[in-house]
């Protein structure tokens, strides 16, 4: 699962591994993730069998892969990442409105389908929160019983959420499964298989290790919350310096006489420190006419990068 934090890549992994067990099958859910920020990438595994499991490692070949949030491509991930170590046989599923071929197409012979479950997921939770709409695709590509599975997730969330907030899922995880489509045309062939992680198996890596936090200065942070955008008004900016001050990666924009002219969207991770610090903001008491920082919904037609 290639998914960014607060997406439910890694509730949705866990569940899916539950339900395999409820099923008879032994399984394990495991993610892999740096910057435990909301937006920041994350990855997830899980592992599916009928004998006895043990390696909690990454796997180096997989049968599945799943897409959940398009934005990671050609800003985190390039179309092979995502592919890295997928079986010929195998498949992908992206969360996308599209109905036409990508450039996946071009890489990968196997099966592409696509799930609109980001938008499922505005439509019915409200936000975009897109993991029980694909797992509804994906026990629909997987031929899974799908009245158990049913039972299985509104089981899983009824013990976390109320019963209105379960009915919403559920149709969620509905519509995921009525709607996800198969995109035909096909081009390519296996690409190279890889591992999907070049590091060193869990066994071998050493007794301690530090792992470097991601940021604005190895990352384009700008998609983490490829959902929105914080605009920028120059005509109400009284150039008081404080979102600059607040701003933890550097995303303030300054022309050679130090005037705040812009954000670096690349940069900018939509934390909104600046629309709350900023000095105009608070003069301006509520009316955003006069407001100089404001945080802005982007289209879902802008979201998709793939």
């Amino acid at each position: 699962w290639h998914s960014r934090a607060g997406q439910g890549a890694v509730s949705a992994a866990q569940f899916f591994s539950e339900a395999m067990i409820g099923l008879g099958k032994q399984s394990m859910s495991f993610p892999s993730f740096g910057a435990e920020k909301r937006g920041a990438p994350v990855e997830v595994f899980n592992r599916i069998s009928s004998e006895i499991l043990d390696d909690a490692s990454q796997p180096r070949k997989v049968d599945a892969v799943i897409l959940l949030e398009p934005s990671l491509i050609n800003a985190e991930l390039s179309h092979k990442d995502v592919l890295a170590g997928l079986k010929k046989g195998g498949f992908l599923l992206i969360n996308a409105e599209k109905k036409e071929k990508s450039h996946f197409h071009d890489l990968f012979g196997g099966k592409i389908f696509h799930v609109p479950a980001t938008k499922i997921a505005i439509e019915t939770v409200r936000r975009n929160v897109p993991n029980v709409a694909t797992i509804g695709a994906l026990v629909k590509i997987l031929k899974l019983e799908k009245t158990e599975m049913r039972a299985f997730l509104k089981e899983n969330i009824s013990a976390v959420f109320p019963e209105k907030i379960v009915e919403k899922n559920l149709i969620g995880f509905d519509r995921g499964y009525d709607e996800v489509t198969e995109i035909d045309g096909s081009t390519g062939t296996e690409i190279h298989s890889r591992p999907a992680s070049e590091g060193k198996t869990w066994e071998e890596m050493p007794q301690a290790a530090i792992l470097e936090g991601g940021s604005s200065k190895h990352y384009k942070t700008g998609n983490w919350l490829p959902g929105q955008r914080i605009k920028f008004v120059s005509k109400n900016c009284i150039q008081c310096g404080i979102c600059w001050a607040v701003c933890p990666d550097d995303a303030i924009v300054h022309d050679e006489n130090g005037q705040m002219i812009g954000i670096d969207q690349d940069a900018c991770k939509r934390c909104g420190l600046c629309v709350r610090a900023c000095s105009a903001n608070k003069m301006a008491q509520g009316d955003a006419s006069k407001e100089s920082l404001l945080a802005e919904d982007v289209p879902l037609s802008e979201q998709e990068h793939f």
